[in-house]
């Protein structure tokens, strides 16, 4: 296979295409501890990462619904909800700013607000 990028040829023997995640978070007994989520999409969370349903429960990276579902973005929530639980900190979701990169050679990220 032979594709064109940015005016630079690759060729390669196969194509990886990763179409996307979704989070299982069915089946855990999260109705017994009273937290909300969407099959499929995951827990439902607040600006400061706790469940919309039980604010003594957290939820980070995958297993949140509408969060973007990225590395990066799972390391920051972590941080996040060490700093809100542990220091009584009121750090948000909404004001994280998390690179998404693609791991290829040569490598891409981005970061901050899209000019759209």
């Amino acid at each position: 296979m032979k594709v064109t990028i940015g005016g630079n040829d690759l060729e390669c023997e196969c194509l990886l295409v990763a179409a996307g995640r979704a989070a299982n978070v069915e089946n855990c007994g999260l109705e017994q501890g009273g937290v909300e989520f969407a099959a499929g999409k995951g827990v439902k969370i607040n600006d400061l990462a706790q469940s919309v349903s039980n604010p003594k429960v957290y939820a980070v990276g995958d297993c949140c619904a509408d969060v973007p579902r990225l590395t990066h973005m799972s390391g920051e929530m972590a941080k996040l909800v060490v700093q809100n639980s542990l220091a009584n900190d009121a750090w948000k979701v909404s004001s994280l700013v998390v690179p998404a990169v693609a791991y290829t050679e040569p490598e891409y990220a981005t970061v901050g607000i899209a000019s759209e």
